[in-house]
């Protein structure tokens, strides 16, 4: 019989540092083909530890591998405060029955319910955790590499874009944090979107890197100080100056200005319905 294999660490900090820039950057493609998101992050994390900047193709591995996984977390994370605030009642008549179709007692449906209440508050807890702990590692990249190389290449573009998706990290931690917690990253949250918004004056105002700060900061603002006020009125803005603009955006940024222009009008649409306003 042959010897046992010992598993491949295939995660192990010791392989990732020992691939060659172009094995790093392929196994992050393939990683993002198979949807296997983790490995393209670790990829794309050593890659750029070693090089110290990206190009724009590089950069869109870079923003896809975090942006995916901070997005499947701020879904996990809606589903398990949702289970945890369930309402009693339904959750009572729920577990009043087993899947055969007996009756369950009500003290054996209490212990179910409170077991419930409590792994779905641990998963909170774990998936909070678990966001923090990507999002403050996407800020230290951003913060240690790619806005100092946007810096000293100059291109201001770049330089918006790149202090935009730090205030994202920040609003995504603030979405999944509960408190003093939520309080203190939604400032850290505002304040980043603001130092963006100054860098961004000069940018035209149908600059597609503008306009994605711009609804990204409204929506900041409706999702985590619940200002629908403020959320309007920066939406709105962007929306009407873009519009009037439209037959200036080069050709080559037509596409993506109509993609946020859309979403600023889904937005809008969205959050005036309530009030019957036009937008």
């Amino acid at each position: 019989m042959p010897p046992e294999r010992k598993p491949i660490r295939s995660h192990g900090k010791f392989l990732w540092q020992n691939m060659t820039d172009n094995d790093l950057l392929q196994i992050a493609e393939y990683a993002e083909q198979m949807e296997k998101f983790e490995d393209m992050r670790q990829a794309m994390r050593t890659f750029l530890e070693r090089r110290k900047t990206l190009s724009l193709d590089e950069r869109n591995l870079f923003v896809d591998a975090y942006k995916t996984l901070a997005t499947t977390l701020r879904g996990q994370w809606r589903v398990a405060v949702s289970l945890f605030h369930t309402q009693t009642t339904d959750t009572m008549a729920e577990l009043s029955t087993t899947a055969d179709g007996k009756k369950v007692s009500v003290k054996e449906q209490e212990r179910l319910f409170n077991l419930r209440k409590t792994q779905s508050r641990q998963m909170v807890a774990d998936i909070s955790k678990e966001m923090r702990d990507l999002c403050e590692e996407a800020i230290n990249l951003i913060t240690d590499y790619l806005i100092p190389s946007a810096l000293h290449i100059g291109r201001l573009e770049d330089i918006v874009f790149y202090l935009k998706i730090r205030a994202d990290y920040y609003r995504y931690m603030a979405e999944t944090m509960e408190g003093e917690a939520r309080k203190a990253f939604g400032e850290k949250a505002e304040n980043a979107y603001q130092e963006a918004f100054k860098k961004s004056i000069s940018l035209t105002v149908y600059n597609p890197v503008k306009l994605g700060l711009l609804l990204n900061m409204a929506v900041f603002h409706f999702e985590i100080y619940s200002n629908q006020t403020r959320a309007v009125k920066i939406a709105r803005d962007a929306y009407d100056k873009c519009v009037s603009n439209m037959g200036k955006v080069p050709d080559d940024q037509i596409k993506d200005v109509k993609i946020i222009q859309d979403l600023l009008r889904d937005n809008l649409m969205l959050w005036c319905y309530t009030d019957d306003q036009d937008i």
